[in-house]
């Protein structure tokens, strides 16, 4: 699992965009829980990704949308390869 604190720490948050970044993996993992293998979930403002990665590990379908261009970025590098994303 990432560093989540480091990563958002390099990564410049837009206040036009009003961001702010989950980094703390206790509410991740409960935020995660809720997800079943049956679930296709819609995630608005994915950032960073620190709970679209959880969420494909559990989730039948996860759809990503990310209005911030060099979020995007990093959210189509780091999950590419996993045939239940898609990024918008």
């Amino acid at each position: 699992m990432s560093n989540y604190i480091e990563l958002a720490k390099k990564f410049r948050a837009k206040k036009s965009l009003g961001q702010n970044f989950l980094i703390s993996k206790e509410i991740i993992e409960k935020i995660a829980d809720y997800a079943d293998n049956d679930d296709i979930i819609l995630e608005i403002g994915s950032g960073l990704g620190f709970v679209t990665e959880k969420l494909i590990q559990k989730a039948k379908k996860v759809t990503a949308v990310e209005l911030d261009e060099s979020a995007a970025v990093i959210l189509e590098k780091k999950f590419s390869g996993c045939s239940n994303f898609t990024l918008i």
